[in-house]
């Protein structure tokens, strides 16, 4: 027996039988090929919730948007005319006596 010959044999041994020995699949209902995929194989994003993002968030934007509406008349006459047109007149201030 030749070393060539040899060498087939034991990698024949060594790897796993092909797809058509093995038999057909059985059903999976694995999404993305089990995350065996090139594409997605070194992907593992966070899985996080959108409201831990805003909560993150919340401070930086709610500092920034009080300090523009007090450092900017623009600003503060744009909100002023939106609350008036939601508001509209049909609410009025009630007089007590």
């Amino acid at each position: 027996m030749s070393v060539m010959s040899k060498l087939k044999e034991l990698v024949a041994e060594a790897l796993p039988a092909t797809r058509s020995e093995l038999g057909p699949l059985p059903p999976s209902s694995k999404y993305m090929r089990g995350g065996r995929g090139v594409t997605f194989a070194g992907w593992r994003p966070a899985l996080r919730e959108a409201q831990d993002d805003i909560g993150e968030a919340w401070d930086d934007a709610a500092a920034r948007v009080h300090d523009l509406l007090h450092n900017s008349g623009w600003l503060a006459g744009a909100m002023e005319q939106c609350v008036a047109n939601t508001v509209g007149t049909g609410l009025q201030l009630k007089e007590v006596r």
